[in-house]
């Protein structure tokens, strides 16, 4: 058992997993840090910096006001938002990481709310298409 052998994953998406490992337990900590070339500390109060994050407040504006009868109504609407978020959409959710990041520190680490203009004006500098 390698554990460097087991490497699928893009280098982006390995940050993104130690991140999320961030609150495991020392032994999964230990882990990502001995086979992973980057780790990103993830200030707690930004959970906005994640693409996955933008992806659900998406999926949720998509479904407010709607109304659902059974859990399984509910799932099968968030599988078809989901299934259904056009590829620029991810593609805008993704390109804006480093506005985000850098606007994050210049905050302290604190979440964006209220920011997302200052986060447009920064991506518009490097924003590409498709």
């Amino acid at each position: 058992n390698n554990p460097k052998a087991w490497n699928p994953l893009t280098e982006k998406q390995r940050i993104e997993i130690v991140k999320q490992a961030e609150t495991k337990g020392p032994s999964t900590q230990k882990f990502f840090k001995q086979n992973h070339t980057q780790y990103l500390q993830w200030p707690p109060k930004s959970p906005d910096l994640s693409p996955i994050e933008q992806i659900w407040a998406y999926i949720k504006k998509k479904l407010a006001g709607k109304h659902f009868r059974t859990k399984e109504e509910l799932f099968n609407a968030i599988e078809n938002e989901w299934r259904s978020i056009p590829n620029e959409k991810l593609h805008n959710y993704y390109s804006s990481f480093m506005a985000r990041c850098f606007l994050c520190r210049q905050y302290n680490g604190e979440n964006l709310n209220g920011k997302w203009h200052e986060v447009k004006e920064i991506h518009n500098q490097y924003r590409t298409q498709l």
